[in-house]
């Protein structure tokens, strides 16, 4: 962050009347001439516009982006740059500027020319290009930004790149017919809506949990416009629940760490109760709803095996879609006891141990192999858990035709029937609910 140009409380007042134009990085100042030679005399800049060291007034705007990005003229972004003193405007890299190629038809000369394709957002790039042709797509807050904003205006290395609810173009004019899921986000989210969507919310979690943010707690606050916007365009979502829907809870908890990004740890300070996928740095995926490809295939539903009865939220500020600093959900379903397994080798595998007595004495009833959370045997971290370790099994829902979703989950100390969610078993054919006593408890 500039120094010199950014509004504290020392600095208001002074900001209030001028601010010296040599004191504004080069971003600051591409972006106030660009905007100053299309008519535009009122610009928003974050780092200007929010008092950085007034916590009140940095939750009070916060829970304004829904309303300042979505009526915005025009957003423009320094998508190539690195940080504030990238600048908007940027110069070709050589592997995409034209080379003259010479042909020689009925002795005639003709000169062709031709370059590499330019990159076009995430329809052409991985997370490795993506973080060197567009760093500013890597950022968490960037993601509401793009989705709220009517019209946002790209300046990249080698063109501008144009979205809006209904097109997103380019100035070298190559269509692409593959639709980034950005581009398919941003169109529903313009869109008027009349009932709820828990897809649309599971794939914007997915696209947002593979984001950076510099501070872990703004994981609420970096999609509180949008959790707002759903609010609004969906009136049937119910109370927002940590990054969850009260109508939707069960479907909401069926967020697993996505199998191909390695499992870290959990943050260092808590930001949110371990049932929601906020819990975790690593990114979630949900399971993806499944076309018919037959006639005799079942349709594509939840099969809810728990009971939600309460959900307590406590807020850290006023908004309701903002950070919170207690959560908590009482629920009821049918579970069993296992141990935790796992090897100590390079490639973990974890494994789910379940025990029944029969006859007075324990016989091992089977495997299971589950799916952790976070780095639940790393030794230096305060959620570490031990090798052998007893924990609860709790059937959660059946993904039609046949995928079950059972949480697992550790007791806390010293608090009567409370539990954290320490990880998932996905499997086929496996359910707990014919041979197991139901049980009710608060999740944390």
């Amino acid at each position: 962050m500039h120094p010199k140009c950014t509004t504290i409380k020392n600095s208001l007042t002074t900001n209030l009347q001028s601010i010296p134009w040599k004191s504004f990085p080069r971003t600051f100042q591409d972006t106030i001439q660009f905007s100053r030679k299309l008519g535009v005399k009122f610009i928003w800049i974050d780092t200007l516009c929010i008092i950085q060291d007034d916590e009140q007034d940095w939750r009070e705007q916060a829970a304004e982006m829904a309303s300042i990005y979505s009526r915005a003229y025009l957003t423009l972004a320094a998508t190539s740059s690195k940080d504030m003193n990238g600048g908007l405007f940027g110069t070709i890299l050589p592997q995409y500027e034209g080379k003259g190629i010479n042909f020689v038809i009925d002795d005639n000369i003709i000169k062709i020319y031709a370059r590499q394709r330019l990159p076009h957002l995430e329809a052409d790039l991985n997370a490795t290009s993506k973080a060197q042709e567009m760093p500013l797509l890597e950022r968490g807050w960037i993601l509401q930004e793009r989705l709220l904003s009517q019209r946002i205006l790209h300046f990249t290395r080698n063109e501008l790149l144009w979205e809006c609810p209904t097109s997103s173009t380019c100035q070298c004019a190559v269509s692409d017919s593959r639709r980034s899921s950005i581009a398919t986000l941003k169109q529903r989210f313009h869109t008027p809506k009349t009932t709820s969507d828990s897809n649309d919310w599971h794939r914007l979690v997915e696209l947002y949990s593979r984001l950076n943010l510099s501070f872990p707690r703004d994981i609420f606050p970096a999609l509180s416009g949008l959790a707002q916007q759903m609010i609004a365009k969906v009136p049937l979502s119910g109370g927002y629940v940590a990054g969850l829907w009260q109508r939707t809870l069960v479907e909401d908890l069926l967020w697993t760490v996505d199998p191909d990004y390695p499992v870290k740890r959990r943050p260092k300070e808590w930001r949110a109760p371990t049932w929601s996928w906020a819990s975790v740095l690593s990114p979630v995926k949900f399971p993806a709803p499944e076309t018919k490809k037959y006639p005799g295939d079942y349709d594509w539903q939840y099969l809810k095996y728990i009971r939600v009865t309460e959900s307590h939220i406590d807020l850290a500020g006023k908004s309701s879609t903002g950070e919170i600093s207690k959560a908590a959900l009482h629920v009821i379903g049918k579970t069993c006891v296992a141990n935790v397994q796992y090897s100590t080798r390079e490639n973990v595998e974890f494994w789910l141990q379940h025990i029944n007595t029969y006859q007075g004495q324990q016989q091992i009833d089977r495997w299971d192999r589950f799916s952790p959370d976070f780095r639940i045997n790393d030794k230096s971290s305060p959620e570490f858990v031990e090798n052998g370790s007893e924990v609860l099994c709790m059937d959660l829902a059946r993904v039609e035709p046949s995928r079950h979703y059972t949480l697992v989950l550790r007791k806390v100390e010293g608090e009567k029937n409370t539990y954290k969610r320490i990880g998932m078993i996905r499997d086929v054919g496996i359910q707990l609910v014919n041979d197991h006593v139901e049980k009710a408890i608060v999740l944390v």
